[in-house]
C-alpha cells in the first residue's frame, strides 16, 4: 500500500494563507453588512462619490466644449452683415440710419459702433445734417424673445447728455420708456437743422406711454419736457421757423434771445393728449406760452396735433434790438393778439410728421370749408322761413262770407242752410208731375203768378224786361209767358 504525501509546491506559503484567510474573513465582513438591511449609509455615499467622478470626468469637459462652441460661434458671427440688416430696416421705417459695427456679448447684449443718423433738409438747398453716435448699448432679453416678447433696453451718450430707454412688446400691449438727461440743445435730433441758428441750453425728456392692443388710439401715459437756461440766435445767422410762411420762412436775423426755463407735460387718455396746464418759459426778453392737444391716431402717421403759441416780447428788449421791434411792428393783423392780450400768437396744426405754422387768426383749409358750409345752411333757413311767411299771407276765405254767399241761394231751393245740394226723393202718394209738362199756376191776392219774379220792370228797361221774359223763374216756357201778362189756357183734350 502507497501512501502520497503532498510535495512542496501543493503547500501554499504561510503568507499566502494568512492573506487568504484575511480576504475570506474580509469578504464575509463585507456580505455581513450589505446582507444588513438597517446600515444603508455605505452604499449611498459609493454611489455619491460614483457619480461625482463621473461627472468631474465628463461633465467638466462637456460644459467646457459648450463653452468653447458659444464662444466660437460669438466669434464667427458676421457683424458688419448685422450691421448693415438694422441700417436697411431702419430705413425702411423711414430712419437714414447707418450702423458701423456690431459687437455681440455672450449675454445677448449688442452694442452698435458708428452709428450715423442723417436727416433730410427741411427747405430748398440746405445740406443734410447728421447725428453721429459713437456707441449704443443694446440689450435683449434672449428667453423672452423665444416667446414672442420683445424687451429691448437701450442706453447712448451724446456730448454729456445720457439716454436710456426701454422698448416692450408683449402679445397685448406695448410700453416705452424713454428718459433723456442733461442733453445738449443743439444735439437735439432735427432741431439745429430745422431753425438754422444756434442754439444753447441743457434739455430733459420723460416719456412714459402704455398702448393698450397695440392700438396708439388708446394710449395712455404721460411726456414730460423742460429746458434750462435755453437761448437762440446769434445776430448773425438766419433764423427759419419751419411750416412759417412769409418773412419767417424765407429766414430772419435776429439776435441773442433769452428764453429762460421752459417746463411743461403733456398727459395722454385713450389717445387723447392736452397739456396739464400751459407749458411755459419766462425771461427778460420774452415770454413763451404753448397750449394744445395731440391726437393720435392708427396708423401713427395720420396722428395730428393742434398747439397754440403766444409770444410776448418785453418793450425793453424792443427798444433795444431794432430788428425784433421791427419784426414784431410789421407783423400781420392774423398775427397780433387783441386786448387786454399783447404780443404775436401762432397756431402749429397738422400732422405730427409736418405741421404747419400760422397765424393765431388765420383759418385753415378745413376751417373754412367748414365756414362756408355754415353760411350755407344760415341761408337755406332764411329761404324756407321766407316762403313760410308767403303762404302764410295767402289766407282762405272767411266762414262768415261762405255762410253768407249759401244763405243766399237757399231761395232756389236746390241747397239747404250749409250751402249743399239737397235731394229728396218723392212720396208715393204725391202726384208729381211729369218732365216737360205745363204746370198751371194761380195768382196771388197781388195779382202776381208765383215764380214770375216779381213785379213787372218799368217801361223803357229793355234789359229788365228781358231778363223777365227769359223765365223769371223755374217755370219753363209757358211760365215765362205766363209772367210776361198773356197766359193761355191749354186747349182741351179731344
Amino acid at each position: 500500500m502507497k501512501i502520497k504525501l503532498p510535495g512542496r509546491r501543493s503547500a501554499p506559503p504561510p503568507e499566502a494563507s494568512v492573506s487568504g484567510s484575511a480576504m475570506s474573513s474580509a469578504s464575509q465582513t463585507g456580505a455581513a453588512l450589505q446582507s444588513d438591511p438597517g446600515d444603508g449609509l455605505l452604499p449611498a455615499a459609493s454611489r455619491l462619490g460614483a457619480l461625482w467622478s463621473w461627472l468631474r470626468r465628463y461633465g467638466l469637459w462637456g460644459l467646457a466644449g459648450f463653452a468653447t462652441f458659444i464662444v466660437l460661434l460669438v466669434m464667427m458671427l458676421p457683424t458688419r452683415a448685422i450691421a448693415w440688416r438694422i441700417g436697411y430696416e431702419a430705413k425702411r421705417a423711414g430712419y437714414d440710419i447707418e450702423v458701423g459695427d456690431v459687437s455681440v456679448s455672450l449675454l445677448g447684449g449688442l452694442t452698435l459702433e458708428e452709428v450715423r443718423w442723417t436727416f433730410q433738409p427741411s427747405r430748398p438747398g440746405q445740406v443734410p445734417s447728421t447725428l453721429e453716435i459713437e456707441e449704443v448699448g443694446v440689450d435683449v432679453a434672449v428667453l423672452k424673445l423665444m416667446f414672442g416678447v420683445v424687451d429691448l433696453d437701450l442706453e447712448a451718450q451724446i456730448d454729456d447728455g445720457k439716454i436710456t430707454g426701454n422698448w416692450y412688446k408683449g402679445k397685448d400691449e406695448i410700453q416705452v420708456r424713454l428718459e433723456v438727461t442733461d442733453l445738449p440743445l443743439y444735439a437735439v435730433p432735427k432741431a439745429r437743422q430745422a431753425l438754422n441758428a444756434p442754439l444753447q441750453g441743457t434739455v430733459a425728456l420723460k416719456v412714459e406711454l402704455t398702448v393698450p392692443e397695440k392700438k396708439f388710439a388708446q394710449t395712455q401715459g404721460v411726456i414730460e419736457v423742460a429746458c434750462a437756461a435755453c437761448r437762440v440766435g446769434d445776430g448773425e445767422t438766419l433764423l427759419f421757423v419751419p411750416g412759417a410762411r412769409g418773412l419767417l420762412a424765407k429766414g430772419v436775423t435776429v439776435p441773442e434771445i433769452d428764453l429762460g426755463t421752459l417746463s411743461g407735460r403733456i398727459v395722454f387718455e385713450d389717445g387723447k393728449g392736452a397739456t396739464d396746464g400751459p407749458i411755459e418759459a419766462e425771461s427778460d426778453d420774452v415770454k413763451v406760452t404753448i397750449e394744445g392737444t395731440v391726437d393720435l391716431k392708427d396708423p401713427f402717421r395720420k396722428s395730428r396735433m393742434s398747439l397754440v403759441m403766444k409770444l410776448d416780447v418785453a418793450q425793453e428788449f424792443q427798444q433795444r434790438e431794432d430788428s425784433i421791434r421791427l419784426l414784431v411792428q410789421t407783423a400781420p393783423k392774423s398775427q397780433r393778439l387783441d386786448a387786454p392780450e399783447s404780443g404775436l400768437g401762432f397756431k402749429l396744426t397738422g400732422p405730427v410728421s409736418h405741421p404747419r405754422l400760422r397765424g393765431i387768426k388765420s383759418k385753415s383749409k378745413e376751417e373754412r370749408l367748414r365756414e362756408r358750409r355754415e353760411k350755407a345752411r344760415k341761408r337755406a333757413e332764411k329761404r324756407a322761413k321766407r316762403k313760410r311767411k308767403k303762404r302764410k299771407k295767402k289766407k282762405p276765405k272767411k266762414k262768415a262770407d261762405v255762410e253768407d254767399k249759401t244763405a243766399g241761394d237757399d231761395g232756389d231751393g236746390g241747397s239747404d242752410g250749409d250751402g249743399k245740394l239737397k235731394i229728396e226723393p218723392a212720396e208715393r202718394g204725391d202726384s208729381a208731375p211729369r218732365v216737360g209738362a205745363p204746370v198751371a199756376t194761380e195768382p196771388d191776392s197781388s195779382g202776381t203768378v208765383p215764380g214770375s219774379g216779381g213785379d213787372e220792370p218799368p217801361a223803357g228797361d229793355d234789359s229788365a224786361a228781358a231778363a223777365a221774359a227769359s223765365g223769371g223763374g223755374s217755370g219753363g216756357g209757358e211760365a215765362g209767358q205766363a209772367s210776361g201778362g198773356s197766359r193761355e189756357e191749354p186747349p182741351p183734350v179731344q
